[in-house]
């Protein structure tokens, strides 16, 4: 991944479009296998921070790769996914992964933006899946008032 992202920084530095594109294709495929317990791996950690430091803040190549990926795994990059027993390898994750947060401003409100976003999302589905829920709940409910009294009437 490490090479792939130089390779994209050298390429956007020097206006080879070809080379940069095909660099950002070669790292959004890699990132296809990140699972979990890769943002546990210092080098996954090293790759995002050379790539937001050789990225310009208005990239909407690799550095947009990385701010969806760290929106998306927000939980396990601050420590808060996993059994209560593991909390000390949680915590080494979160100060592994402050590098990344903090190294730029305009990173940091990107993710900040596209995780509330993805939160909101979630937060809609949910509600609505309950809204539902509840609206079936009421029907069948007054379903069964028709079904009770007309067994009463007979």
């Amino acid at each position: 991944m490490m090479v792939n992202v130089e390779v994209y920084a050298m390429a956007d530095k020097f206006n080879i479009l070809p080379l940069k594109d095909y660099a950002h294709a070669n790292f959004q495929l890699l990132t296809h296998f990140i699972d979990w317990e890769w943002f546990s791996d210092v080098g996954l950690v090293n790759v995002f921070l050379k790539a937001i430091q050789s990225t310009p803040s208005n990239d909407i190549g690799i550095r947009k790769i990385i701010v969806d990926i760290c929106a998306s795994n927000m939980d396990t990059i601050m420590g808060s996914r996993g059994n209560p027993e593991d909390r000390e390898k949680f915590e080494l994750t979160r100060a592994m992964w402050e590098p990344v947060l903090k190294e730029d401003q305009d990173f940091q409100y990107d993710v900040l933006r596209k995780s509330a976003r993805e939160n909101s999302q979630r937060l809609t589905k949910s509600t609505d899946f309950w809204t539902s829920r509840q609206h079936f709940d009421t029907w069948a409910y007054l379903q069964q008032d028709e079904v009770d009294e007309a067994h009463e009437r007979h």
